[in-house]
């Protein structure tokens, strides 16, 4: 049984088991800003009955089982952008080092039985050199965007000022889509290439390790653009749509704002 303290900092919880994310949003706390907080330190802060939270926590680490992350309803776009680069996005670079540094001594202790091997290593390499890249740009360009336009709106802000202002460093959102199923082609590929591991019964441990890594990657990375795609675009395209005038928006509906 998985077991939360309240000794432990949000931060570490939150990357650990990435379901809490949705029980701090209904409490209220920010893990991003917090999260160097303990349970106990913030809900003496808050005036939060830490026993109920600790219980909300471990309750939906239990029930997670099918390994699909449910944003809250009420999840803001600071909530969505917190959740996708610091739970997600976290973990798809953890995984995939852990991916690559576990493909390649796999190929040198197995390869010569797993001749796939060497080619899994060679995809991974490349996807780690793609990938990257793209979600560095999201974090540092992407989404402080988004976070730019957000607060302007909620405080009724020059919003289009800071969109004319910006335009260059915007991504065209057929772009990021199809950066998006890009990956997911290369993912599915590499799922592929390892999926005959899973019903070998003598697949050495760890090239087991490998594959589990591998789909964990494959899952987190679609439910990520998941929510990228469909939750985070059409909340910004609500507020493109409330705050902009005709001209303004004509001109930069094909850009993901």
């Amino acid at each position: 049984m998985k077991i939360i303290e309240k000794t432990m900092k949000i931060e570490n919880i939150v990357a650990s088991y990435p379901e809490t994310a949705r029980v701090f949003i209904d409490y209220e706390i920010g893990f991003c800003c917090s999260g160097n907080d303990t349970i106990t330190q913030i809900c003496q802060d808050r005036k939060i009955n830490a026993s109920n939270l600790v219980i909300d926590l471990c309750d939906a680490i239990l029930n997670h089982e099918t390994g699909k992350y449910y944003l809250p309803d009420n999840a803001s776009v600071p909530d969505i952008i917190a959740i996708l680069q610091f739970v997600y996005h976290k973990e798809l670079k953890n995984d995939i080092e852990l991916a690559f540094d576990l493909s390649v001594r796999a190929s040198i202790e197995q390869g010569s039985n797993h001749p796939n091997l060497y080619q899994i290593v060679k995809d991974l390499e490349e996807l780690r050199f793609d990938l990257f890249p793209h979600l560095n740009k999201e974090e540092k360009v992407i989404f402080p965007w988004f976070l730019s336009i957000f607060y302007a709106s909620e405080n009724h802000g020059e919003v289009e000022n800071i969109i004319r202002k910006n335009i260059p460093l915007k991504y065209p959102i057929w772009q990021l889509q199809y950066d998006h199923d890009f990956f997911k082609a290369a993912l599915k590929n590499l799922h592929d290439l390892t999926d005959c591991f899973l019903i070998q019964r003598e697949t050495p441990a760890i090239i087991r390790e490998l594959t589990k890594t591998l789909q964990r990657i494959d899952l987190n990375f679609n439910n990520a653009t998941e929510i990228e795609d469909k939750v985070l675009n059409n909340a910004m395209l609500k507020i493109e749509t409330k705050v902009l005038s005709d001209n303004v928006h004509d001109n930069i509906r094909n850009y993901m704002i």
